[in-house]
């Protein structure tokens, strides 16, 4: 039974009970000579799954009955959208409960899942098992070894290369050396799970006892201590209250910490066309005021009012009105003595006081675009299957399903990487005996219908994918992919633009106007009609792009796209080793001209539907100057967000 009791640790309030137990003011309790709770540091292997890299005791690293749990359950390595970077999880087994923590190394390294290569940062595992009746000192056990084991993550890699070192069958002198380095980790590991796991008896009540009344008196010590391992920013404001024993400071000291005048409100009028400043006396009585409001316009450029009031009197609220009329100005506000002596001297922006106005780009939602009928394909289906499909339907993507359940995504890119070249020309293994969960990418993201279009759009270029799926409790709702989000944006700009106060629409709505050239890519891979369909797999997987341009006689004469390729070699069954790009390419070329609005451009692709548009030289039909995709256009607004 899977249990998520402590998925939200950084609200609780946390003890550590074995750091803090004062054993001077407490009984010994009896030992025995094995411990009653065990510790797993696991780490990711691409070819053998998740695996103990350290064990407490050591010999469980050798026992495949205590290991049978923590390498069947995959919640632990779970990394996805649907899980909410989940940090922490409960499992109960048999008689033992599982608790886990999850977090990242400072180390990094390349990890080929799914026929990806990223760098990552290295994934650990940290896991600790103790009989169900202990589950009360579950959670303080976890968080005190975590504590002390994060110290070390910056030189855990060590203990991942010794462990692949160890399982060469010849190991070199650095095999023999890293290793050596391994097994000084461990030690140290060792030491901290020795000093802070102690062998206690197995007796509750005694157990119990630990939660003593000076436990209690460090709860929010432990509580504070506890936040720094979180790493997310708390969701509520910290407040520090301050209280001042009145008798043990003499009045005069008591004042010299104490604002006189303090500005309690700042608003704006309900036009916006007023800045409201609201300061309040909070000393005696003040004689001979005088209170000065500046605009700062430039370093050199101020202009300023002011007033004197002859009697402010204590607790006395005082309101201004200054008229606006550029919100970049700077306010400064001025309140002095007529001897000198300044009261309040306070920078006000107008600006940070505008009502904020709520986005059409956050208004528009996924379920607004996405396709609501998404294609699917069983897991065990043949990959002709899923090709098929995609081609009938003309789409780059079919999800794999288990149960109903989507598990994988394939794209054009597993088509050409893992089929074709890995399978049909490397092995020699034909496409009939190729299962869609053989070769599709996994795991997914996700998101939900409520996103909104902006932040689905920053989902799909940081991912580096171009589908989406859209999902509610598991189930699959719809897909939302680039093109989609080209066509949100569109509607945007097809408003009457009169009517579009939002800055941001307006922004997107002006860089659409703008010309293809500023944001073309100018280099544009050519080949040559007669090089061989190898050679254009290479290509395509090594520089990572969807499409090359086909030269014949030096000029442009057709483009080949991983649609192309795979529709041709998978579907129809021609002959990757005999195949040339000619027989491949779709022709004549649409193309259009460097000095083309891009909101041209994208009607283009949306009407033809293509993703793909080479950029002619004016003068030059032959010259190419550039291409540009629809991965491109969705650029726009994610530049401009991350700006």
């Amino acid at each position: 039974m899977l249990e998520h009791s402590m998925s939200n640790l950084k609200h609780r309030k946390a003890l550590f009970l074995f750091e803090i137990f004062d054993k001077k003011n407490s009984e010994e309790f009896p030992t025995k000579s094995q411990t009653f709770y065990q510790v797993f540091l696991c780490y990711f292997d691409e070819a053998r799954g998740h695996l103990p890299l350290y064990t407490f005791p050591s010999e469980l690293k050798y026992d495949e009955n205590e290991l049978r749990i923590i390498k069947i359950h995959s919640i632990w390595f779970l990394d996805s959208e649907a899980q909410e970077n989940l940090s922490h999880v409960d499992l109960e087994y048999g008689d033992k409960i599982y608790l886990a923590m999850k977090f990242k190394g400072k180390s990094w390294r390349t990890k080929n899942r799914a026929g990806l290569e990223e760098d990552t940062p290295e994934t650990y595992v940290l896991i600790i098992s103790l009989p169900r009746e202990y589950s009360f000192l579950g959670s303080d056990l976890l968080i005190s070894l975590y504590s002390k084991i994060k110290d070390l993550s910056d030189s855990m890699y060590i203990l991942i290369k010794a462990e692949l070192a160890s399982k060469k069958v010849i190991k070199n002198e650095k095999d023999k050396t890293i290793i050596q380095e391994g097994i000084a980790i461990e030690n140290d590991i060792q030491k901290v799970c020795g000093k802070l796991l102690p062998n206690l008896s197995p007796d509750v009540g005694a157990l119990k006892s630990l939660v003593s009344a000076e436990t209690r008196k460090q709860e929010k010590l432990a509580y504070l201590l506890f936040q720094d391992m979180i790493n997310k920013t708390p969701e509520k404001t910290r407040e520090f209250e301050i209280s001042i024993d009145n008798n043990k400071l003499q009045e005069n000291k008591r004042k010299f910490f104490v604002k006189k005048v303090k500005i309690v409100n700042v608003e704006l009028s309900p036009t916006n066309d007023r800045l409201k400043l609201t300061i309040k006396n909070f000393d005696d009585d003040l004689k001979n005021i005088k209170i000065q409001i500046s605009q700062v316009k430039s370093f050199f450029e101020t202009s300023s009012w002011e007033t004197s009031v002859d009697t402010w009197y204590s607790g006395e609220e005082l309101v201004f009105q200054y008229p606006i009329t550029d919100f970049e100005v700077v306010f400064q506000l001025k309140v002095n003595k007529m001897d000198g002596e300044v009261l309040l001297r306070k920078n006000i922006k107008p600006k940070k006081y505008l009502p904020e106005i709520e986005s059409p780009l956050e208004v528009l939602k996924v379920r607004d675009f996405m396709n609501p009928a998404p294609a699917t394909i069983s897991y065990s289906s043949n990959i002709v299957e899923a090709v098929k499909i995609m081609n009938k339907e003309k789409l780059d993507y079919i999800l794999v399903t288990l149960d109903d359940v989507p598990i994988g995504i394939i794209t054009p890119r597993d088509l050409l990487q893992k089929v074709i070249n890995s399978c049909i020309l490397a092995r020699n293994i034909g496409v009939k005996q190729i299962q869609c969960k053989n070769i599709m990418s996994s795991p997914l993201h996700f998101t939900s219908e409520d996103t909104s279009i902006q932040k689905a759009a920053l989902q799909i270029i940081q991912a580096g994918i171009k589908k989406l799926p859209v999902l509610k409790d598991k189930q699959i709702k719809g897909i939302i992919s680039t093109n989609d989000l080209i066509n949100a944006y569109l509607s945007i700009k097809m408003k009457d633009e009169k009517s579009l106060k939002d800055e941001k629409i307006r922004e997107i709505s002006e860089l659409t106007k703008n010309k293809v050239q500023s944001i073309m890519q100018k280099n544009v891979i050519k080949m040559d009609f007669n090089q061989s369909c190898q050679e254009l797999l290479q290509i395509l997987i090594k520089k990572k792009i969807g499409s090359v341009v086909v030269l014949q006689h030096n000029k442009p004469v057709g483009i080949v796209t991983e649609r192309n390729v795979f529709k041709k070699i998978i579907e129809d069954g021609m002959d990757p080793k005999t195949t040339v790009i000619g027989d491949l390419m779709s022709s004549p070329i649409i193309s259009i001209t460097p000095d083309t609005e891009i909101v041209e451009a994208i009607e283009i692709m949306k009407h033809k539907g293509i993703r793909y548009i080479p950029i002619m030289n004016e003068n030059d039909p032959y010259l190419i100057e550039g291409i540009i995709s629809n991965t491109d256009i969705l650029n726009l607004d994610v530049s401009t967000t991350l700006d």
